[in-house]
């Protein structure tokens, strides 16, 4: 009977630790099961996140290489004007041609390349004095040879709301104004930002008065060089509601429009803007003083810039401007959109296939990935759309 009992024992104790062995084996079952979905469902996040970037990504630099190409045409046009005008000059000291041809020449001149550039809001041409051989006090006040009030070949042809395009001469008052703009710039950099640094210039946005209405603009500027010497400064001003449009539709496009977007200029200046709230023409610290400050480290680096805050998306995207200091995209989209697909397949944690599957929406992709990691975490047939249907991430 003794023996018995002694039996009964050690089977007993056996029996708990087998039974314990198992209930260890469960948990660790358990918790590798649970550590696994975690993982597939981190990096699945992770790859939609990279996803909705690249998507951003792809539509943000096709805008910018719009305004690269807008900025660059008006450059080039700048250019052709200015080395027009030397040819021009050159021109009537080669056949002797009278001071006065020569000036209305010139004139005319701006006048046809702002002719041929229909989004130019004006072009104008601006000499030293006598920067053309002469003396400039003869021709003052002839407008339709270039003189202003002193004589210096100074015209800016402008386009008003009808398309007509009208000459004014700027004063000496216009060209030596160097008192700050709202922005702290020099009035006057339109003309002294090509004359200081002998190369070309693209100022940041300004308004300025065209035709009696203020407008917002920027400005590129050439200076006219001859051989070795500098004779004065050509300029564009370039409307920015075509960059402005711009900026709206592709904010439009993307998740619905539910996001925002901004141009900057090389100085944090607010070039053209959608559903952000800088003012166009304005500083961005006036609003924001530390997002301006991170703009400068990234207008500075030129380099594609991604940051999630929270689950919101912020990605800013250099536009180059041939060789002068860059200016940026911002773009700032909310995580209920961009990683819709991510939350839809969190919901793995205590659902059902079928019920996850649901939860991914009417989107071809969220259900793509919510299908396959149904099939992985859950060991479930793949619970995906068919296979030949397809769709896009909005």
């Amino acid at each position: 009977m003794r023996n018995f009992s002694i039996q009964w024992k050690i089977t007993l104790l056996s029996a708990i630790g087998l039974l314990s062995a198992v209930v260890l084996l469960i948990g660790l079952s358990v918790y590798a099961l649970q550590s696994t979905k975690g993982l597939v469902l981190e990096q699945t996040d992770k790859k939609i996140k990279e996803d909705a970037v690249q998507l951003v990504l792809g539509r943000g630099e096709a805008e910018v290489s719009h305004v690269t190409a807008y900025l660059h045409e008006a450059r080039v046009r700048t250019s052709i004007l200015a080395q027009s005008l030397i040819a021009q000059k050159e021109h009537a000291q080669q056949n002797y041609l009278g001071s006065g041809i020569l000036r209305r020449s010139l004139n005319s001149q701006v006048l046809q390349a702002i002719k041929s550039t229909p989004y130019a809001l004006g072009a104008y041409a601006v000499m030293l004095p006598a920067a053309l051989g002469h003396s400039d006090d003869t021709y003052a006040g002839q407008g339709d040879a270039g003189g202003n009030e002193s004589g210096r070949f100074s015209v800016y042809w402008s386009r008003n709301d009808k398309g007509e395009l009208t000459l004014e001469n700027l004063t000496e008052k216009d060209i030596n104004d160097t008192s700050p703009d709202a922005n702290s710039f020099p009035s006057n950099e339109w003309f002294a930002c090509s004359l200081r640094l002998h190369a070309p210039c693209l100022l940041n946005p300004y308004k300025d008065v065209s035709n009696q209405k203020e407008l917002l603009m920027v400005t590129v500027t050439q200076p006219i060089v001859e051989g070795d010497q500098l004779l004065g400064v050509v300029g564009m001003d370039i409307a920015v509601d075509s960059l402005q449009d711009a900026i709206k539709d592709l904010d439009s496009q993307l998740f619905a429009g539910h996001g925002s977007a901004a141009l900057i200029s090389s100085d944090g200046i607010a070039v053209s803007v959608s559903d952000m709230p800088f003012v166009p023409g304005e500083a961005v610290a006036k609003k924001d003083a530390k997002l301006a400050e991170h703009l400068k480290g990234w207008l500075k680096q030129a380099k594609v810039q991604v940051n999630w805050q929270g689950e919101k998306l912020q990605l800013f995207i250099p536009v180059e401007n041939d060789g002068l200091p860059a200016w940026g995209m911002l773009l700032e989209f909310p995580g209920t959109d961009v990683l819709a697909a991510a939350r839809d397949i969190k919901c793995l944690a205590g659902s059902t296939n079928q019920q996850c599957y649901h939860a991914a929406g009417n989107d071809w992709g969220d259900h793509y990935l919510t299908g396959f990691i149904c099939h992985v975490v859950e060991r479930e047939p793949y619970c995906g759309p068919d296979a030949h249907s397809r769709g896009t991430l909005k």
